[in-house]
Order: structure tokens, then C-alpha cells, then sequence
């Protein structure tokens, strides 16, 4: 996919990460408490990588992580996990994942196997 989604949270990440990080970027450091001049790196979804999501250790790998270090992704957390709506990390290396819903029913969803 190259071109935005046509509707819901999936088209509105993109257009926020695409056309205005300064807006988001706020957002993120103001809910989660990070110092104003914290800079935050999208490395997904975004326009240069075709707006594509990634899930397990792919979506690791995009975030710089190579391999952890005292467990096996497996291990504890099931295969074909969620893919995730967005990656990002901070100048200091927090690492963040979005998982997005456009709607009150899909946030109720059943929990995941995660561990």
C-alpha cells in the first residue's frame, strides 16, 4: 500500500505521522510524560516505507532492537501478534508501539495470549 487508507484510525495515524508530527509528536510527549525537546522518530507507518505496519520482530527491528537480551520473543509472546499501527522511538530510546481504534468496539476486544 502507498497511498493513504481510505477511513478510521489506520488513515488518520498516517495523515498525523505523514503531515503533522508537530501536533502528534505533543500529544505523545504530553501522555507519556517525556521532556518537551524529546524528539520522536516514526519509523511506521510513513509515506518513504509505503505506510506499511509490522508485527513481532520485524516491528522490533525497525525499532533498532536486534535481539533481546534475556528472553526469546517467543517466549513469551504469541506468533503472529498484533501488527502494530505505529512504531516510534525517542532520542533517549523509549520505544513506542500504537495500537489504535477508531471506535469504543473495537477497544472492547478479547485479550491477547501475551505473557
Amino acid at each position: 500500500m502507498s497511498e493513504l487508507a481510505t477511513a478510521g484510525s489506520q488513515r488518520w495515524l498516517q495523515v498525523s505521522i505523514d503531515r503533522n508530527q508537530d501536533i502528534i509528536n505533543c500529544a505523545f510527549r504530553k501522555a507519556l510524560n517525556l521532556p518537551s525537546n524529546e524528539t520522536i522518530e516514526w519509523v511506521s507507518p510513513v509515506l518513504s516505507d509505503k505506510f506499511k505496519e509490522y508485527r513481532d520482530m520485524e516491528a522490533l527491528r525497525r525499532l533498532g532492537v536486534k535481539s533481546l537480551w534475556n528472553r526469546r520473543l517467543n517466549d513469551f509472546w504469541p506468533n503472529r501478534g498484533p501488527v502494530w499501527d505505529a512504531l516510534a522511538k525517542t532520542t533517549s530510546g523509549e520505544l513506542i508501539f500504537v495500537e489504535a481504534k477508531a471506535h469504543i468496539a473495537e477497544a472492547a476486544s478479547p485479550g491477547s495470549r501475551a505473557s
